[in-house]
């Protein structure tokens, strides 16, 4: 007699604390989010740390500086990542990389890759000198 194939247990439904899939509404405006965890979004509670929720409120600028036209969006996301990390300018190409920007064999060239995104002759993003400014010294 033939056996009957094991019934499939359900999936669990996704956890709290998931990463989201789109970056947050209010995300560019400033602090939108109150100081209590609660009132922060997902990304910006226990476990997945500052620096990611940064990088997604650097990427929903970018979206919206693209959609207005200023420039593309990897121009708009490399203008918007190096104001962010201004003043912890170790982190600035850490953060490149992560959120899938042009990266080399070395620094130097990885910088010179970024500042071809970020050159006021080629970007038209309000912010693209001073972003050119920030990321001159990484050059030495």
């Amino acid at each position: 007699r033939a056996r009957k194939p094991p019934k499939k247990k359900a999936t669990p439904p996704p956890q709290a604390n998931s990463p989201p899939s789109q970056p947050f509404a209010g995300a560019g405006r400033g602090p939108a989010w109150g100081a209590g965890a609660a009132t922060r979004p997902p990304s910006a509670q226990a476990g997945f740390g500052k620096h990611t929720y940064l990088m997604a409120e650097c990427e929903a600028e970018a979206k919206a500086d693209a959609a207005k036209g200023l420039c593309e969006f990897q121009q708009a996301l490399a203008v918007r990542l190096t104001l962010r990390f201004e003043k912890r300018p170790k982190e600035i190409l850490n953060a490149m990389c992560q959120a899938g920007l042009p990266a080399a064999k070395d620094q130097r060239s990885t910088v010179k890759a970024i500042m071809r995104l970020c050159h006021p002759d080629k970007c038209r993003h309000p912010d693209a000198k001073r972003a050119m400014q920030i990321l001159s010294p990484l050059l030495a």
